[in-house]
């Protein structure tokens, strides 16, 4: 069975509501402080009654021109419909209704009750450490595919090898009964390995039995992964690396001989390639143009460029509302140029590994770095884009 949503929310520390009648600045305070995107809204007896998130005040802002003091109104009265799912669905419920347009948080609830909240940012967490994992198994499979290949570098040699191994097609003796084109790890592990294989694997991996317990542990790992037995932990995780750069240290040198290639790595050019135009702002437009583009669109943030689409930096959601709560609303932001509430932004490149990115935006405060060739955007990355990937994989 693929992971529940109580297997998602372990360990995590208890989830923060807030009340329907609470004030705006309370909301602020909380979303500001612990930089969240949104909060549960419950009622006083804890019931899930909607979600207050940055992008709902902004609207508010927005559409009254900036003229209702946000401070004045209450929690209610920024507050949107709650996707929900039960602690006891799986995974994926919760990840298809991520996916969709202008969601960016699915609260978890149990009868009627709040008890964990998932977004884009959470989803990419955690399916990095599995896709990573997954990525690790198939760098430890293209390895030993290598050493096959080396090994038995003729198509004769190698289906010799596979029928001393695995035994003849009972209808066609010179062919194996398993198609060396779609070897599986353990099919690649116990073909090495077997008395009749080894002498011509010895020279690279030299101790049997030591090449017999990594890649049992590795196998191990790989099974939990492929059948969803829980989160890969650290130490699982570390069995693959060791595993994968044991193997290429050992098979490096001869693998440069044959001309073969470095296992190719998953590159932002995978996630963002094909998109449309990054849209933009310049840093002399009032915040009143600005906003208009992300309201309409959902956008969470606008990258901010020079008359040559140099990039200057980011306005966002959170960037906006924290100028709003530092100023006490006191100034009427959307009359202001956008670079009021500019700040610096993390640069990744079409060629930057996918894990790259994943570990960025795993650190508290991260929410969208933006992708560039030549100094000029072309993708920002967010953890919506991330489980939108992960989740087509």
């Amino acid at each position: 069975m693929l992971y529940t949503l109580e297997q998602v929310l372990a360990n995590r520390p208890p989830l923060i509501t807030i009340r329907h009648d609470a004030s705006l600045l309370d909301a602020f305070k909380v979303l500001i402080e612990r930089r969240f995107g949104q909060l549960p809204v419950v009622d006083e007896t804890g019931r899930i009654k909607g979600v207050v998130s940055q992008q709902a005040i902004l609207g508010v802002y927005y559409l009254t021109d900036g003229q209702v003091p946000l401070f004045d109104l209450a929690v209610v009265d920024c507050m949107d419909q709650a996707q929900t799912v039960s602690l006891q669905d799986d995974l994926l419920s919760a990840v298809d209704l991520l996916r969709d347009r202008g969601v960016y948080a699915v609260i978890i609830s149990q009868e009627d009750r709040p008890v964990g909240i998932l977004t884009g940012k959470d989803m990419s967490i955690w399916f990095q450490s599995l896709f990573e994992g997954i990525l690790l198994v198939e760098r430890i499979e293209r390895r030993l595919g290598s050493a096959l290949r080396m090994a038995f570098p003729d198509e004769d040699a190698y289906t010799k090898a596979l029928i001393n191994v695995y035994g003849a097609d009972k209808r066609d003796p010179g062919k194996p009964q398993r198609d060396g084109k779609n070897l599986s790890l353990t099919d690649m592990v116990y073909m090495i390995r077997d008395d009749g294989g080894w002498p011509f694997f010895a020279p690279w991996f030299g101790h049997r039995d030591y090449f017999r317990v990594l890649m049992d542990a590795v196998r191990a790992v790989r099974n939990d992964i492929a059948h969803f037995r829980g989160h890969t932990d650290m130490l699982e995780m570390d069995t693959l690396r060791r595993a994968a750069i044991w193997l290429e240290s050992r098979v490096a040198q001869v693998s440069a001989d044959t001309g073969e290639s470095p296992a190719h790595l998953q590159t932002l050019a995978r996630v963002i390639g094909g998109r449309k135009p990054v849209v933009c702002t310049a840093p002399d437009v009032l915040l009143r143009q600005a906003l208009r583009p992300m309201i309409e669109n959902l956008y969470g943030q606008l990258p901010v460029t020079d008359e040559h689409g140099h990039l200057l930096g980011m306005i966002s959601q959170q960037s906006i509302l924290r100028t709003y709560y530092h100023t006490d609303g006191a100034v009427n932001l959307l009359d202001l140029p956008v670079t009021h509430c500019m700040e610096p932004v993390t640069i990744l490149h079409m060629d930057d590994d996918l894990f790259k990115a994943a570990n960025i935006l795993a650190q508290s405060g991260e929410y969208a770095p933006l992708v560039v060739e030549d100094d000029k955007p072309v993708g920002i990355l967010t953890g919506k884009d991330m489980t939108r990937f992960f989740r087509s994989l």
